[in-house]
């Protein structure tokens, strides 16, 4: 039987080039939440992507937040369940802008 232990939430800056932001471990996740907070004085765009090691497949690409605004993927829309040796990655358009936290579960 699969057991599923929650984990302690991934936060991040977001980098402005593309980047992994969460790491799948030994066997597989769920990705229950992600949130990607604006900080900055500006609006800005992100993008966030399932990497498979060789294909980014956007799960976000561009999408613009507000000043003082967030965007949440995820929570009681969808989950992402990614197996092992898939990762997360993300880009924001300025350095500091982002802030990126993302909860999970492990499954083993």
């Amino acid at each position: 039987m699969q057991t599923s232990t929650i984990q302690a939430p991934q936060c991040f800056v977001m980098p402005t080039t593309i980047g992994t932001v969460f790491t799948t471990p030994t066997n597989s996740a769920i990705i229950s939440a992600i949130t990607i907070a604006n900080v900055s004085g500006a609006a800005i765009t992100v993008s966030l992507s399932l990497y498979n090691g060789s294909t980014d497949y956007y799960i976000a690409y561009n999408a613009p937040i507000a000043v003082g605004d967030t965007l949440e993927i995820g929570g009681n829309v969808a989950k992402l369940m990614l197996t092992n040796g898939w990762t997360l990655r993300g880009i924001a358009s300025a350095a500091n802008a982002a802030h990126i936290t993302v909860s999970s579960l492990a499954a083993s």
